[in-house]
């Protein structure tokens, strides 16, 4: 799986690209618009992108790239509620910092196994 890292905190992107690199073909951007050119230019199974970010947010880099590549959204302010409401607009999943790399991989697992009749990026059913 080819997997796209965004997030602004350089040291997460290198941690997270080499953790995750040892499962996955993985790419590291701390630039969300230079990661939202990259996953518009390449191809991506999966972004897993930080929410607080500045320039663009995680939820609008998701929206920019809806039906082209899932997201998978972290963030060290997450809420039930967030959750809900970010997975309705179509993110493939939320993890809440901190989390442990097993936790990551289980979702991106998942994500991998998703429905072949949803398009990618495509809102849940409500």
């Amino acid at each position: 799986m080819r997997i796209l890292v965004v997030d602004d905190d350089a040291a997460v992107v290198a941690f997270l690209t080499e953790e995750l690199s040892t499962h996955h073909e993985v790419v590291g951007e701390t630039s969300p618009r230079a990661a939202l050119a990259r996953a518009q230019r390449e191809e991506f199974h999966l972004v897993v992108a930080d929410i607080e970010m500045p320039e663009l947010r995680g939820p609008e880099l998701m929206r920019a790239l809806r039906g082209r590549v899932d997201v998978l959204l972290i963030t060290a302010f997450g809420s039930p509620e967030l959750e809900r409401q970010l997975i309705g607009d179509g993110a493939r999943g939320v993890i809440a910092k901190p989390f442990s790399i097993r936790r990551l991989l289980t979702a991106i697992s998942t994500s991998s196994d998703r429905d072949p009749a949803r398009p990618s990026g495509a809102p849940a059913p409500h």
